[in-house]
């Protein structure tokens, strides 16, 4: 996700790879921004 108000584009996503078992970790990351 490129902000946290991506959230809700991403969340139908998310409850799909919960309810096939899936592993995975959400991130918020720009591509605008130089990392940490």
């Amino acid at each position: 996700m490129g902000s946290a108000s991506d959230e809700p584009v991403v969340q139908a996503t998310i409850e799909t790879l919960e309810q096939m078992g899936i592993d995975y970790e959400a991130r918020v990351m720009s591509a605008h921004r130089t990392p940490e």
